[in-house]
């Protein structure tokens, strides 16, 4: 369900009378705030699965200048030309996903988002898609019908508790 959202100024005016009232809203002025009425993070545009490609490698192999990032691609069988990387690169600059340091010769491009930060981006995208903003029936839908390790079964105990511990942790006085 997409709602009209007022402006900007009226989230900076009155977000303390707004404070009491719990919900999920994305998509103003490009943030997305969750809870009550926190701003998570600034998050960038959607992404194509050739600019995530490209972010993929950045994030592998680390900062890079174009020649670099086209020569890992090309050899991971990507056929794409040097000015199609150029192109990627400037989108995924453009949308908030990476960011140029032009001190040198050659741009270096840099990730600005983890790969943890997108992923969660996108989980609420599909929650807010799928199940009305709401995450809980996204993850239960997936971790039923996907067969986990006993390894990664014990991570995601780890993770729960180590949550558990950090609610406990903002209660405590």
């Amino acid at each position: 369900m997409r709602l009209g959202l007022p402006s900007a100024e009226f989230f900076s005016t009155n977000v303390d009378a707004l404070s009491t009232q719990p919900y999920y809203l994305r998509g103003v002025n490009n943030y997305e705030f969750y809870g009550r009425w926190t701003v998570v993070e600034n998050v960038p545009g959607s992404m194509s699965a050739a600019e995530r490609e490209v972010l993929t490698v950045l994030w592998n192999r680390g900062p890079a200048g174009v020649k670099d990032v086209h020569g890992w691609l090309l050899e991971s069988g990507q056929g794409w030309s040097r000015s199609t990387v150029i192109t990627l690169l400037q989108r995924l600059e453009r949308k908030g996903f990476v960011r140029s340091d032009r001190s040198q010769h050659a741009f270096v491009f840099h990730p600005v988002m983890t790969r943890e930060q997108v992923m969660h981006s996108r989980m609420l995208e599909l929650a807010d898609e799928l199940s009305g903003g709401d995450p809980l029936p996204l993850m239960a839908a997936f971790t039923q019908q996907h067969s986990f390790t006993a390894e990664e079964v014990r991570q995601f105990r780890e993770l729960i508790d180590r949550l558990d511990q950090n609610r406990k942790k903002r209660r405590a006085p």
